[in-house]
C-alpha cells in the first residue's frame, strides 16, 4: 500500500493587485480659528462675573468638580447687557458656525436666536467626563485662557472601531486631542463624544461653551 502525501497548495511567489483604490469615507471635521479682535482679558472678566455675580450656584453635567453656568440663550438679556464681550464673541462664533457650514457644502445655516451657551471653569483636578450634546447640530468652544496641564480636549470616535485591532497604534484612529491654545475657537459635530483632562496646574481653566441649531 503507497503512503499518499497531501502536499497542500503553494502561495504564489508574487502576488499583485491592479487599479488600487483608497477611499476616505463618511468623514468628520474638527475646525479651529483664532477669531480676530477679541480681549481674552475681558472676556475671562465677564467669565468670573458671571459665577460670582450672576450665576454663582451653577450647575453639574459634565463637569466633576469645578463651575459651569446654567445654559442659555445667546440673546439673553445677560449677556447683552452684563456681560457684552460674552456677547460679541457669541456673535463671532454664530458666525463662524456658518462658515464650517460652507466649507461642506451644506444648506444648514446658524442664526443668533438658535444659539445658546454656558461658562466652565475648572480648577485643580476638575474635569469632564465623556459627553456629547443632544438636540444639537454644532458644538463650538471658545479657550479665553489655555496652558499645558490645564486639560485637553478629547474626541472619542464612537462607532465599532473601538472594538477591533483593525487600528490599533494608529494615532487619532480613535481618540483624537485638540491642540489648544489661549484664544483658540473649535467647533466639531455635537455628536460626537467628548471630554476633558483633569486640570493639574493650580489655575483656572476657562472655556464658554455653544450649543448651535441649524435652520
Amino acid at each position: 500500500m503507497s503512503e499518499h502525501i497531501h502536499r497542500g497548495a503553494k502561495p504564489p511567489q508574487k502576488i499583485e493587485f491592479e487599479d488600487t483604490k483608497s477611499e476616505i469615507i463618511f468623514p468628520t471635521k474638527v475646525w479651529s480659528a483664532f477669531p480676530a479682535d477679541v480681549d481674552n482679558d475681558e472676556i475671562i472678566e465677564d467669565c468670573y462675573a458671571f459665577r460670582d455675580e450672576l450665576d454663582s450656584e451653577g450647575v453639574t453635567r459634565s463637569n466633576v468638580g469645578g463651575w459651569q453656568s446654567e445654559v442659555k440663550q445667546l440673546q439673553n438679556v445677560i449677556f447683552r447687557h452684563n456681560l457684552p464681550h460674552i456677547y460679541d464673541l457669541g456673535c463671532r462664533v454664530v458666525e463662524f458656525a456658518n462658515e464650517c457650514s460652507r466649507d461642506i457644502d451644506s444648506e444648514a445655516e446658524y442664526d443668533l436666536n438658535d444659539a445658546h451657551l454656558w461658562v466652565n471653569i475648572n480648577s485643580t483636578n476638575n474635569y469632564n467626563v465623556l459627553h456629547s450634546h443632544p438636540k444639537t447640530d454644532l458644538v463650538a468652544v471658545y479657550y479665553p485662557i489655555h496652558e499645558e496641564g490645564m486639560g485637553e480636549l478629547c474626541l472619542v470616535r464612537h462607532d465599532a472601531s473601538v472594538f477591533l485591532d483593525t487600528f490599533r497604534g494608529l494615532n487619532d484612529a480613535t481618540i483624537f486631542e485638540v491642540e489648544l491654545e489661549s484664544g483658540l475657537l473649535v467647533a466639531f459635530p455635537a455628536h460626537i463624544l467628548h471630554y476633558v483632562m483633569p486640570n493639574t496646574t493650580g489655575r483656572d481653566r476657562m472655556s464658554i461653551s455653544f450649543n448651535l441649531v441649524c435652520d
